[in-house]
């Protein structure tokens, strides 16, 4: 009778060099990852093996999420993915919410330095000082971004209630930017930038506090417009907003390739104003969750939509 023997797994190191990469793209996905730590798995199997750490190094597209947090070791992680990315397009993410001040110039460096393969762009920021506003201010409206397609601004203040949005620049991109998603901020009016976006995603703890001719100059500058989401602090259906009245004119923006619309958080009033406002003859689907008090991101129940019209479903 012969002896059966366990068959042992293939080694790391007998696999050839494109299936290693594969795995390796694997464990360098940043999903379900606190920011900074996306690059910890594959780090750590590029340690316990030489050849699948020379098969790495030697892969540029494995480096090209740059994450910036409030950690010096996140800075220097930032560094060596620059250098092993070649010439590879970047995504790159930052969260600093303290010492934000002594960072700022770092983090303006490394967005230069790589301006022209800058894919992707998700800037999150604590400012305490009316300097750091300024500074970021002047920053966004110099930027030039030739690559970007996906723009994702969240800039806070510690000290603020959430009672005011902030007008930001957008930086200069070429027309291949597609979304962008702006927290408690509204872009600068007049913005040639967001005339060449497909997609919107404004959230806002205080929604009902921004002037509607502010927001509809916005949504009529979006000429290419395809999916526009809008997100409020939450609600019981508590009108803060008062109700359209009948046959009252109202603001209104033309969005003729308008098809997704996603609404959540907003109260009885102004989503009456921004269904009335919204010219929007293509309109294919269109979304809102179910109220709930805070601030929140929940799945969506779709509303009906028959020739063109809004059916929205009862509380």
């Amino acid at each position: 009778m012969k002896n059966s023997h366990p068959v042992q797994p293939p080694s790391l190191s007998n696999l050839p060099p494109e299936i290693v990469v594969i795995i390796l793209h694997h464990l360098a996905n940043p999903q379900n990852r606190v920011l900074g730590r996306s690059y910890d798995d594959l780090i750590r199997t590029t340690l316990s093996n030489s050849y699948v750490r020379q098969v790495a190094l030697a892969t540029p597209s494995l480096w090209t999420r740059i994450e910036i947090a409030d950690s010096p070791a996140s800075f220097e992680l930032a560094k060596a993915c620059l250098d092993r990315s070649g010439t590879q397009k970047l995504d790159i993410a930052v969260r600093i919410a303290i010492r934000v001040g002594p960072k700022l110039p770092g983090v303006f460096a490394l967005v230069k330095h790589v301006a022209g393969r800058t894919r992707e762009l998700r800037l999150q920021i604590g400012f305490s000082k009316l300097t750091q506003w300024m500074q970021m201010d002047e920053f966004l409206s110099t930027m030039e971004l030739p690559a970007l397609e996906y723009l994702t601004l969240d800039f806070w203040d510690p000290q603020d209630t959430g009672s005011v949005i902030r007008s930001i620049p957008l930086p200069k991109a070429a027309g291949i930017l597609r979304s962008v998603s702006l927290v408690q901020l509204r872009p600068r009016s007049p913005s040639p930038t967001i005339r060449q976006v497909q997609q919107i995603s404004l959230s806002w703890q205080a929604l009902e506090n921004w002037r509607q001719e502010q927001f509809w100059s916005i949504i009529a500058q979006a000429e290419q417009l395809e999916a526009l989401e809008l997100v409020g602090k939450g609600t019981t259906d508590v009108v803060r907003s008062e109700l359209p009245r009948r046959n009252q004119e109202h603001w209104a923006a033309a969005t003729p390739r308008l098809r997704r619309l996603t609404l959540g958080g907003l109260d009885s009033g102004l989503m009456a104003h921004l269904l009335l406002g919204l010219e929007a003859p293509n309109l294919g689907q269109s979304e809102r969750p179910l109220p709930v008090a805070g601030w929140y991101r929940h799945p969506f129940n779709t509303i009906r939509i028959h020739s063109g019209h809004l059916i929205l479903p009862a509380y």
